[in-house]
């Protein structure tokens, strides 16, 4: 990374406390990968599409979408089923205080069955989903065919000994189809081949 793209990976400290102040403290990404999930979405392209797997309280979608240029489209799909159910509330009052919906499309449903439906291209895909191996790849699988050439895929948790499907998934696949951008925190990236 050049010295130029990690200043630019450094969010407005304005932001990030924004961030702070209305997300639920302690869950989902760290300030450090949130903002490289920024500068992973500032690198898509003008009227560009990122695509979430697995919102739940929306942190991460949050530095997502503050990170992406004004015209970028920010999909957060996840099923909020059961008891997750009031999150999906909870997310869209944190996007609204955040100043945030105009950007964010919220799509409740099971990420697979969602990209069943889906047209066109994606230019970052971001997975924090169930996190057990099958889960994952079928995520990977459902979504991939839509990744641009050049797109961005990032994956959380991506971290031993806790989440070993994550990194069995990864290191048998993903880092085969894309180049490494970096390893923040928990937060792996890459760019499509």
């Amino acid at each position: 990374m050049t010295a130029g793209e990690n200043k630019s990976m450094m969010m407005d400290i304005a932001k990030i406390a924004l961030i702070d102040e209305h997300s639920i403290k302690h869950w989902g990404v760290t300030d450090e990968e949130g903002r490289h999930l920024g500068w992973l979405a500032s690198q898509v392209p003008k009227g560009g599409l990122i695509v979430e797997i697995g919102t739940l309280y929306g942190r991460s979608t949050s530095f997502i979408a503050i990170g992406a240029k004004k015209d970028v489209r920010v999909y957060a799909v996840d099923c909020w089923e059961g008891t997750h159910y009031h999150r999906m509330i909870q997310a869209v009052e944190y996007f609204t205080k955040l100043d945030l919906m105009s950007k964010i499309k919220i799509i409740k449903g099971y990420s697979t069955k969602v990209a069943k439906s889906f047209k066109g291209s994606i230019d970052m895909l971001y997975i924090d989903g169930d996190h057990a191996y099958e889960s994952v790849k079928a995520d990977y699988n459902a979504w991939h065919p839509f990744i641009a050439k050049g797109g961005i895929v990032a994956f959380h948790d991506h971290v031993l000994p806790k989440y070993p499907g994550i990194v069995k998934f990864v290191t048998e696949r993903a880092s085969k189809e894309y180049e490494f951008i970096a390893q923040i925190g928990k937060v792996w990236s890459g760019k499509k081949k």
